[in-house]
């Protein structure tokens, strides 16, 4: 099921990132040369918010730690790490997403089974940051 996300006019700039609200969380879109990808918007490395990042290389970058993000298939550089992508169609000026897939955002990121395995692949964090 397709649900409305927005209207045209208020898609990123051709190679940019942008964050919208759709029911209970946060969607990533992305304008990369022209194509229109959504993704979630956290990103599972710290949790930064995908949607504030710059595009480079075709890639969401994460403006807190530098991860980049395939916006058609959801996927970063560690093996394994991958986030939820939502299929995009604009009608009559409207942009729609299909929400059947989308997964609730809420609660904490070191509770999602997909940030577990990310920490393990990474091993310690020794940096000091977050």
């Amino acid at each position: 099921m397709f649900t409305r996300l927005t209207s045209q006019s208020e898609l990123p700039a051709l190679n940019q990132a942008k964050e919208f609200p759709c029911d209970d969380n946060t969607i990533c879109v992305a304008n990369v040369n022209g194509e229109i990808s959504a993704m979630d918007n956290i990103c599972l490395h710290r949790g930064g918010p995908l949607g504030q990042g710059v595009i480079s290389g075709g890639k969401v970058v994460c403006p807190w730690h530098g991860w980049e993000w395939d916006p058609k298939t959801g996927k970063a550089g560690p093996p394994g790490a991958k986030i939820a992508v939502y299929p995009v169609k604009i009608e009559g000026g409207d942009v729609l997403i299909e929400v059947q897939k989308l997964v609730p955002s809420g609660g904490r990121l070191e509770d999602k089974p997909s940030y577990a395995i990310l920490k393990w692949l990474s091993g310690p964090d020794t940096s000091g940051t977050v």
